[in-house]
Parts: structure tokens; sequence; C-alpha cells
């Protein structure tokens, strides 16, 4: 059976609008945010809708028995991920620090001040820490 060229190019648009759909349908309206908590300052203040989910990465080396981790004040946020990302290289590194990724998902209107703080469990807590304030619409 022969197509036409009419044919051919009316399978390809429809092709191509099904693809869209598809991707746009997938997309979250809410997309992920990064912050990298080495630049987080005293006066660090993060706005976000609600429903949005805000990641929050900073170096880690768990191998020194340090972690880093995450206090909210509130249940104006909740923890959706707190994950150790290990260096990708071709042979393991003994020692070698990575990324502690945490992810954040505003659930209530409010504020939620975010306490991160790196230390050791078996020793004293640290008395401060880098901390976040989030402002939730």
């Amino acid at each position: 059976m022969k197509t036409t060229n009419k044919q051919s190019k009316g399978r390809v648009s429809l092709g191509i609008a099904i693809l869209l759909v598809l991707t746009v349908g997938c997309a979250s309206p809410k997309a992920a945010r990064d912050l990298d908590l080495g630049t987080v300052t005293s006066s660090t203040r993060v706005q976000l809708e609600q429903g949005e989910i805000y990641t929050v990465k900073v170096k880690e080396n768990i191998t020194t028995g340090y972690r880093w981790q995450l206090v909210l004040d509130n249940d104006n946020m909740e923890v959706i991920k707190d994950d150790y990302i290990t260096p990708i290289t071709d042979s393991v590194i003994v020692g070698a620090g990575g990324e502690r990724v945490f992810q954040l998902r505003a659930v209530k209107t409010g504020s939620c001040k975010a306490t991160f703080t790196h230390g050791r469990s078996w020793e004293p807590k640290p008395d401060s820490g880098k901390i976040v304030n989030f402002k939730i619409k």
C-alpha cells in the first residue's frame, strides 16, 4: 500500500502532538528548586508555593563519622528524601567524600524553620547550625 506525502505529514504531525501532550502531562507544575547549603547565611529566606519541592545539597564525608542532620520546627514542610550520594568514579576511592541531598515539600501555608547541623552521633550536639527560613504561600 502506497502512502501519500499528505498522509505521512499527517502521521508525523499526530505523533508530535501526542508526544507534546504526554510530555506536558508528565511535567510537574511544582518543579524542584536547589540550594547549596554552603551558600546559606543568617539571612537566607526562601519563598515557596504549597506543593513545591525544594532540594538542599551539601558536601559530606561519612567515613569521618560526621553527618548532616535536619530538624524542621513544624509540619508545614516534610522531608521526602534524605540520601547520601557517593562520587561517581572508575574506581573506589577510600575515604572520598560525597554529597548529602535533602528534598523537602511545602505541605501547608505558613512558615517553617529548617535547621541543618553537622556532627557525630556519639558527640554532644553542636550549638548552632545552618538555618533556612521558609515562607509557604
